[in-house]
C-alpha cells in the first residue's frame, strides 16, 4: 500500500464523514427549535410533490437499443428518469427565476 492509495482510503472516511454530519449536525440543531424542523418538513414535501408532478407527466417509452444489452431499461426506470430529468429542469427554472427577482428587488432599492 503506497502513499496514493492511503490517500484515497482517507478521503473516502472523511467524504462519508462529511456526510453523516450533514445529515446529523441540522436534524440535532432542528430539534432545538420545532419551527425550523416544521418548515424543512415542508420544503422536503414541496421538493416530493414536485417530483411527484414530473413523475406523472414523464414518458414511459423505450427505444429497443435502450432495452436491449447492456442498458436492460423497463418502462418504469425510463419513467422514472424522466420524471428526475423534469424535477431538475423545474428547479433550475425556479432558481433562474429566483435569481433574476432577487436581483431585480435589489436594483429598484
Amino acid at each position: 500500500m503506497d502513499i496514493y492509495d492511503i490517500g484515497l482510503y482517507a478521503g473516502y472516511v472523511l467524504v462519508i464523514v462529511g456526510c453523516i454530519a450533514a445529515v446529523l449536525l441540522p436534524l440535532l440543531k432542528a430539534f432545538e427549535n420545532p419551527k425550523e424542523l416544521m418548515t424543512s418538513g415542508i420544503a422536503v414535501l414541496g421538493i416530493l410533490a414536485l417530483f411527484a408532478v414530473a413523475y406523472v407527466i414523464s414518458d414511459n417509452e423505450v427505444t429497443p437499443r435502450l432495452a436491449a444489452e447492456p442498458f436492460n431499461m423497463t418502462a418504469e426506470s425510463s419513467q422514472l428518469i424522466g420524471g428526475l430529468l423534469i424535477s431538475c429542469y423545474f428547479l433550475f427554472v425556479i432558481a433562474f427565476v429566483g435569481i433574476f427577482v432577487t436581483e431585480g428587488s435589489k436594483l429598484l432599492k
